[in-house]
């Protein structure tokens, strides 16, 4: 009866050790189960913010690409115009036009930038379009000016189109130094 007890006893030692070995697997099993869906958590969160980050430069990219085909725009149609300001000629209505609608496409551009941010984009875009309303406004007083036959009206609005321009061209250049930094692309100047 002894090698019957102790086999028997052998056989419950068994039994409960398997068991416990059983418990330590299915709970190891658990845990490593739970760490498995914590990583893919987190793996599926940070690939979801890289997306909609890579989204987001790609919409300011393309908002700060508008910005600049339309400073283009505008910047061509206003050196135009200049030109025949310091020329002492008058401005066309055609080009007066060109004017305004190159300025509100700018306007418009820039202001998609309000979407997109950051704040220091957003901040310099907004300088660039006040800088080219002041020089839209300021070309605009050209043919006034002209008509009156006061010289130093003429003269005071040839001055306030040169700082108006000057201004544009800081706004511009520090529009361009901006979206460079937050792109990490060089933009034409």
């Amino acid at each position: 009866m002894d090698q019957g007890l102790a086999a028997a006893l052998a056989g419950i030692a068994g039994v409960v050790g398997a068991g416990i070995g059983g418990l330590a697997t299915a709970y190891g099993a658990r845990v490593g189960a739970q760490k498995t869906i914590e990583a893919v958590h987190v793996q599926v969160a940070h690939q979801a913010s890289a997306e909609h980050e890579q989204w987001t430069r790609e919409h300011r990219r393309q908002a700060c690409d508008e910005t600049v085909s339309a400073w283009m725009r505008f910047y061509s149609v206003s050196v135009e115009c200049q030109g025949r300001v310091s020329r002492d000629q008058a401005v066309s209505e055609e080009q007066f036009t060109a004017l305004h609608e190159a300025f509100i496409a700018l306007t418009i551009a820039a202001a998609k930038l309000q979407l997109w941010g950051p704040d220091n984009l957003v901040s310099s875009a907004r300088n660039l379009s006040s800088a080219a309303q002041h020089l839209h406004v300021a070309t605009l007083g050209w043919p006034g000016a002209v008509q009156s036959g006061d010289a130093a009206e003429v003269s005071a609005t040839k001055e306030q189109v040169a700082a108006c321009n000057r201004n544009a061209s800081a706004a511009w250049h520090s529009f361009a130094s901006t979206a460079h930094t937050t792109l990490g692309v060089r933009l034409q100047h």
